[in-house]
């Protein structure tokens, strides 16, 4: 029998070999039916074989798909999209299962497969089509999300262990391109042309005026100022300080970032949209901040008050608020936007846009994210870029430390050569350096992927590997002074000064993951990422909502059809 008797959803096949039925004539086919106790597979002999995770029966299944000799099918209550390995052929019924991860708006580490679904609260039921054997696309109200496997399918149960999969998120205004295994940023990838521009909304933040000037404070010790910084002292009340931003920042996303340079006992605690009220009203945020460091918290922002509590002091310093541009991936940490940056289409007609107008104070930047840290891992940094004829230098990606400089990378176009060069270092100070072959100032876009992958460096140009080289195996770590700096690089002796812009260049899809793709896999992700480069091409859902109301693929012309409200894509 199957495991549940209430049908949402089937699929079926005939396999190689099938028997033929001796009323029809007709080869048996291999049934899945997706229950509310799982998904059963009908076999053409006649049994029925039950796959679901461990918790069975309180897990509804809505929608399955067969690819190949998996089934994939959507876990209601779980919220994952599961794959089960060769089950069209297996004999015994199954809770080994493979599980797409959630985005940031929900989600846990005990997903197998690190490739995330494009996912936020409530998103259900999700539509999936089958491209082939190795790719599925998947859509529900956040928009769509279309995955390639690896090769890998070697896992350990509840734990991230397959890496070598991509996925790329499709929305009505933003298109990421393809993210590899470990993706921990996906950043210029929008449609608007609108170009942003990002003013730090935090007056006096780095207390330059010794005093508490633009901001409120309270606490039953006043708070005061200390080596530069506002010292903030628990008592019976908690120390803190406060700034109204609600007239600024009206709308959209904004990052703040801030720098604890001492604390002595207890903890900071950030607390937004409080409308000066200390606390009154606002929510909590971030809490139990005790480590010197740079910290920063993205979203919608119109107050901001920092409080010391439990016990004892700490000094925080440098606050600032800036507008995001965002990053499209699972980890929605964006850039902060210092300046303003152009956007206008890559090509005649195209909807995906390209960022420029880079200079030494209109760049994009995100404060130390430890999440980007590679150790002795993998990792890879893939954009696309167009460079008019220049002398001068084009630094794309930088992030190093500052002042000191020890490990990290770099993407950049060299001074008079202008060859691409792919930079990496690790915390001892050895360095590889890979020069392109050619000179790439010519004026056509690019898409260029350096990797590091154990002790070998290569650089990718349009999807051919242009050099490789051995490479220190050591941590390329950059320490917890670094920023992520796209468009120029932050001058070393300087810190929060940029040099060396881009201002020559246009930048696209920009991509950074602890995980390297392999030369097939680069080539393809060029291959397919070129097409939105063309002139008139569409990258996006048509219409204004995201949301996929059906979902179907035809192998014959190879197009994938995605309904929504506006109409079909």
């Amino acid at each position: 029998v199957i495991a549940a008797s209430q049908v949402n959803d089937i699929a079926m096949t005939v396999l190689p070999n099938a028997p033929i039925d001796d009323a029809t004539g007709l080869p048996v086919p291999t049934i899945a039916v997706a229950t509310n106790g799982g998904t059963s597979v009908i076999k053409d002999d006649g049994t029925v074989v039950d796959f679901n995770d461990s918790l069975g029966s309180t897990r509804p299944i809505s929608t399955v798909v067969i690819r190949g000799n998996d089934i994939v099918h959507w876990n209601i209550n779980n919220g994952t999209i599961q794959q089960f390995f060769d089950a069209l052929n297996a004999t015994t019924d199954s809770t080994n299962d493979v599980k797409y991860n959630y985005t940031a708006g929900g989600g846990h580490g005990t997903c197998e497969n690190v490739s995330a679904l494009l996912r936020q609260p409530g998103d259900t039921p999700y539509y999936i089509a089958v491209r082939d054997s190795k790719s599925i696309a998947a859509g529900a109200q956040s928009g769509m999300s279309v995955f390639v496997d690896g090769i890998d399918r070697t896992f350990s149960t509840n734990t991230h262990s397959i890496f070598d999969s991509r996925v790329a998120y499709i929305t009505s205004n933003y298109n990421t391109g393809w993210m590899h295994g470990d993706i921990k940023g996906a950043f210029l990838s929008d449609t608007s042309t609108t170009n942003v521009t990002g003013s730090n909304l935090i007056d006096n933040g780095d207390f330059g005026t010794g005093n508490f000037t633009n901001w409120s404070t309270s606490g039953t010790t006043t708070p005061s100022i200390s080596s530069g910084g506002a010292l903030l002292t628990t008592g019976a009340a908690d120390g803190a300080i406060w700034q109204n931003t609600s007239s600024e920042a009206t709308s959209g996303k904004w990052v703040i970032t801030w720098t604890v340079t001492s604390n002595s006992g207890g903890f900071f605690g950030l607390f937004l949209n409080n409308n000066g009220a200390n606390g009154s009203g606002g929510s909590l945020v971030k809490d139990s901040i005790t480590a010197s460091g740079s910290y920063y918290y993205e979203g919608s922002i119109t107050a901001v008050e920092f409080r010391h509590r439990g016990s004892s002091s700490g000094i925080i310093d440098n606050i600032t608020l800036r507008r995001v541009e965002d990053d499209r991936s699972v980890n929605n940490k964006g850039l902060s936007v210092l300046g303003t940056v152009t956007k206008s289409a890559v090509a005649t007609g195209a909807e995906l846009v390209a960022y420029s107008g880079f200079s030494g104070s209109n760049l994009l930047a995100q404060p130390y994210n430890s999440d980007l840290n590679p150790g002795t891992g993998d990792y890879s940094f893939t954009f696309w870029f167009k460079c008019s004829s220049t002398g001068g230098e084009q630094i794309y990606m930088r992030r190093f430390g500052v002042p000191t400089v020890t490990g990290g990378m770099m993407m950049r176009l060299v001074s008079s050569s202008s060859v691409l060069q792919w930079y990496v270092r690790d915390t001892s100070s050895s360095a590889t350096t890979l020069n392109s072959t050619m000179a790439l100032d010519d004026g056509i876009w690019h898409c260029a992927v350096g990797t590091r992958q154990g002790g070998n460096a290569k650089l990718y140009i349009d999807g051919k590997l242009n050099r490789d080289s051995t490479c220190s195996a050591n941590s390329h770590d950059p320490g917890t002074t670094s920023s992520l700096v796209i468009g120029a690089e932050e001058v070393s002796s300087s810190p929060g000064t940029y040099q060396n812009p881009a201002d020559s260049s246009s930048m696209a899809l920009i991509r950074y993951s602890l995980s390297a793709p392999s030369a097939e896999q680069v080539k393809k992700m060029y291959e397919d990422e070129k097409c939105l480069f063309h002139e008139n091409a569409k990258a996006t859902l048509y219409g204004s909502s995201d949301a996929v109301t059906a979902l179907a693929f035809d192998d014959t012309t190879n197009l994938l059809h995605v309904g929504t409200s506006a109409g079909r894509s």
